[in-house]
């Protein structure tokens, strides 16, 4: 038996309501299961419970057995004094509070579903990618959509709560804008390093060298990421970012990364920094807004029409040129993927930070008409039969692995209870 058990057995009223009795065998009724408690002190707050009669109202405290309450040192707890019934899985012993007064106590070994319990086991204790991979696919649609919704919600009240924190303690919106659109373009690989070069170079920085020219822009992105060849192997275009670069390194004392820092190894040319880094370049060059105003719509054509006259058109690497035009405008799935993870949650927190509440219905509403992400995890969650239709719900799936299914929290998810409750 575990206390996480109990704590679900009691919430959901899973366990035998007949003839209630406390261990010193008084009558018991109860009236309120009280509200979980997350912080320190008891597990179940504000209960109403009625013995041999009279209506008592406090805390309840769960354990698996009744001496664990000396041995997590509840009797000199003055938060525990207010606890009105200790729900064990075994009581060995009578329990008292600080003034000497006995805790009534309900013990619960033959009143749980021992079949339930079985299969909460197998969930916890197999070894699969997910707990539930045999009956994911059973899970009736409604509930897991709606389940699906709420941890949608969740990740993005996560996100806001990352930054709300930082601008709490005095950073710019949009600088910390500027770091979350970096990272974007870094995907999981590069993320860090794309992070890293955001926090080099500041979004003013980065909008003075916009000012005056794509190419500015990318003679900092480039030389900050310690990208730039040496000076003796740099022809033509790389010349001039060079030569950019060290007046704009010189100018703002900027300390360049190591390129071993970036990762190009088993990646598809498209998705090499150094593309990635141009595109990042392109897109603040045509659209600074997308920063400086989040709720404003971004138009991506500015992607194609650079690209059509840019020497990167040949270049997917300083050191390596194609012989042909090369097709590395961002894929309409790079774009999904920004628009899910960058400018949604950028938008969502904009409308949070000027106290607009109500933009967040109308988010979800967006969010509702764009595809659902294509990440291995979400693969993985359609192939197990999940069905993930739009980008609320390929977000959520993302939560739902990294906070319920990584740590088998099987007892907090819908899914779980729904397989324990068949």
């Amino acid at each position: 038996m575990t206390e996480e058990y109990l704590h679900y057995s009691w919430k959901s009223k899973r366990f035998d309501f007949q003839n209630l009795e406390t261990t010193q065998n008084q009558n018991l009724r109860i009236k309120t299961m009280g509200y979980a408690n997350s912080n320190s002190g008891p597990d179940f707050l504000f209960a109403q419970i009625r013995i041999n009669g009279v209506l008592l109202f406090g805390h309840v405290e769960i354990h698996i057995k009744s001496s664990d309450w000396y041995a997590h040192g509840h009797q000199n707890d003055l938060a525990y004094e207010a606890v009105v019934l200790h729900i064990v899985y075994t009581a060995d012993q009578s329990v008292f509070r600080i003034d000497g007064s006995e805790i009534p106590q309900l013990e619960l070994r033959d009143r749980l579903n021992e079949w339930s319990f079985q299969r909460y086991q197998s969930l916890v204790e197999n070894q699969k990618w997910i707990a539930c991979e045999n009956f994911i696919i059973d899970w009736p649609r409604e509930k897991a959509r709606l389940w699906l919704y709420r941890l949608a919600i969740e990740r993005f009240e996560n996100k806001w709560q990352t930054l709300y924190k930082r601008l709490e303690e005095g950073d710019s919106f949009y600088q910390i804008s500027w770091e979350l659109l970096a990272k974007g373009f870094g995907m999981k690989v590069n993320a860090e390093a794309f992070t890293a070069l955001a926090r080099k170079i500041s979004w003013k920085q980065v909008l003075e060298s916009s000012a005056k020219g794509p190419h500015i822009l990318e003679a900092l992105f480039f030389g900050a990421a310690g990208l730039l060849p040496p000076k003796e192997e740099a022809k033509g275009y790389l010349q001039n970012l060079l030569s950019e670069w060290s007046f704009l390194q010189s100018k703002w004392n900027i300390q360049p990364m190591q390129p071993i820092e970036w990762r190009f190894s088993r990646m598809r040319p498209a998705n090499f920094p150094t593309v990635r880094l141009a595109q990042l370049s392109s897109l603040i060059h045509a659209h600074p807004e997308c920063i400086e105003k989040p709720g404003t719509k971004i138009l991506w054509r500015p992607f194609s029409e650079w690209y059509q006259t840019h020497d990167w058109v040949k270049h997917f690497h300083f050191k390596t040129q194609s012989e042909d035009k090369l097709h590395f405008l961002p894929s309409q799935g790079f774009l999904v993927h920004l628009e899910i993870n960058v400018f949604y949650p950028l938008r969502f927190s904009w409308h949070r930070w000027q106290g607009n509440e109500s933009y967040a219905e109308d988010l979800l509403d967006a969010m509702e008409k764009l595809p659902a992400e294509n990440n291995s995890i979400v693969k993985r969650f359609k192939d197990l039969g999940l069905e993930l239709s739009n980008a609320i719900e390929s977000q959520a799936s993302l939560q739902l692995f990294n906070e319920f299914c990584q740590h088998k929290r099987c007892l907090q998810c819908s899914m779980g209870q729904h397989i324990l409750e068949r």
